[in-house]
């Protein structure tokens, strides 16, 4: 698969257990198909990228689902 630069807003945060949340992103349909397990490098800063795992399945509405587990060691 071609890695792709997609904008996308968050729509939901959750929290899931005291360190885990789960977060909601709405895509472009045609433009979030993936596969479950596949990842994305979220932007933080203008060079701080960070991997997550893409915790659904694609349902073909654009929605990409992670789950995020708070490191406060991590900064």
């Amino acid at each position: 698969m071609t890695p792709r630069i997609l904008t996308c807003p968050v729509t939901e945060v959750e929290d899931l257990s005291p360190d885990v949340f789960r977060v909601r992103l709405d895509g472009r349909a045609e433009a979030a198909v993936h596969d479950p397990g596949q990842y994305l490098e979220l932007k933080l800063a203008e060079d701080t990228w960070v991997p997550f795992s893409i915790a659904n399945a694609w349902r073909g509405d654009g929605e990409i689902e992670l789950h995020i587990q708070h490191w406060p060691e991590r900064g």
